[in-house]
């Protein structure tokens, strides 16, 4: 990465960078002079619920079972990373493998993006979500990102497990107030991120009855990651006409309350019935609407937006609309080419998040232009651009969800993962020839 520069400097240094970021997407450019706009880091795994479904919580169960317990990154690492990245990225995600007010370097964190002017997006299940931290991280923010997946407290605290849906609820009011006494609704985004299950399909519109409650700016929604066999029940892989009816209906109750919903686009179902999609009076009950009926959800392409306008914020540039050659066909743009990447706890490099993600290099051992214009770096980028994507790329959720791709169960279902292990919510034996870390 660059050299350093004076403290004066650090905002203009970044917005030059992120001018060169997009020139190169846009160019379609394979190489790119610039550092990502924003880097997802693994500052630490340590996660204070146990959702029986996270994939993060099996990975961890796997490390308890040789006595390890504690899954952060150490100060003198974290501040070696801290002190290479923060200079000249505009967005900072701290970890989206466990709970980032669990990182004990947390205030740290907080003081160096105070000083070097980055913005913070935090994903979290707000049970940590308070005073005094929260009133001190708040201008820090570019986006609080809340994993909501439940309408109802007993489905709430079911698929968040250990969690305690009043307490969230509490959090969540603060975090609302605080957002709107602070001036900071224009400056401070509130998502919602929402995992589509058999468990909570059906309470899909009660969560966007409480992101309007909350005034939360956006709802974000994707389908289940399977990765044991017995919860392959729970993944809508196994509920396609039940899943497209609740997401339409979420869709209706969005277009309703005026909420902005971002949902998966709809299953193509071979042998369903007539279904009607839902907009400006359109039925969900078979009833023939005004504006007629949809025999095929195979006529729907794209994710399930609602018709409401964003409201006006800020936005980072890392969140800047896509290239234009993106909405050429047989072409394929993805945020995370050219702007994003993600580092684990290991200094290990990945384009994404992504099951089937390589790991392109890392940060301990090479030089940064090295992995982030290497060969294979240079591969995704092309043969996105070309219509060619690399085979993790083809099988992505994401580009799935976004209507890019066909749905494929590789991308979603990895059930024979974990084989040792049922659910994440059951805690492991430890294996009694391990030692303790």
């Amino acid at each position: 990465m660059p050299q350093n520069f004076d403290s004066n400097e650090y905002t203009a240094v970044t917005q030059g960078n992120e001018a060169k970021a997009l020139s190169a997407e846009n160019a379609a450019n394979p190489v790119v002079d610039a550092v990502p706009m924003k880097i997802t880091f693994e500052f630490t795994g340590d996660c204070n619920l146990h959702c029986f479904f996270c994939d993060c919580e099996f990975g961890r169960n796997e490390f308890r079972k040789q006595g390890v317990h504690k899954f952060a990154m150490d100060e003198t690492m974290f501040r070696a990373m801290a002190e290479t990245a923060f200079p000249y990225v505009s967005v900072v995600n701290p970890t989206v493998i466990g709970e980032p007010m669990t990182f004990p370097h947390f205030d740290i964190m907080l003081e160096y993006a105070e000083r070097f002017d980055v913005k913070l997006e935090i994903v979290t299940n707000g049970m940590l979500l308070k005073n005094p931290r929260l009133e001190r991280m708040m201008p820090l923010l570019d986006r609080l990102t809340m994993s909501f997946d439940g309408g109802t407290k007993e489905t709430f605290e079911h698929c968040r497990t250990g969690s305690k849906f009043d307490v969230v609820i509490r959090n969540l009011e603060q975090f609302r107030d605080l957002r709107e006494v602070q001036g900071l609704i224009k400056k401070v985004k509130f998502t919602f991120g929402v995992t589509l299950m058999r468990e909570n399909i059906e309470e899909f519109p009660a969560i966007i009855e409480w992101a309007h409650k909350l005034h939360v700016d956006e709802v974000s929604a994707g389908h289940l990651l399977v990765f044991t066999k017995e919860l392959r029940g729970s993944s809508l892989f196994e509920h396609k006409a039940l899943a497209n009816k609740w997401i339409i209906k979420a869709k209706e109750k969005a277009e309703e309350l005026g909420v902005p919903l971002t949902a998966p686009a709809l299953f193509d179902i071979e042998d369903a019935t007539v279904l009607e999609i839902s907009h400006r009076g359109q039925g969900l009950d078979g009833e023939v609407g005004a504006t007629g009926m949809l025999p095929r959800m195979d006529h729907i392409s794209g994710p399930i937006v609602s018709d409401v306008p964003n409201r006006p914020q800020e936005v980072m540039a890392q969140e800047s609309p896509p290239p234009a050659w993106s909405k050429e066909k047989g072409r394929y743009w993805c945020q995370f080419a050219w702007r994003q990447v993600f580092v684990n706890i290991s200094g290990d490099v990945a384009p994404c998040c992504h099951q089937s993600r390589p790991v392109v290099g890392n940060v301990f051992q090479q030089d940064w232009n090295e992995i982030w214009n290497g060969k294979e770096y240079q591969a995704l980028r092309k043969g996105l651009h070309e219509g060619k994507p690399m085979p993790y790329c083809a099988s992505c959720s994401l580009l799935a969800e976004q209507g890019s791709v066909d749905y494929n169960e590789e991308g979603y279902i990895f059930e024979d993962k974990f084989p040792d292990q049922s659910r994440a919510d059951q805690r492991p034996d430890k294996d009694p020839n391990s030692k303790r870390d």
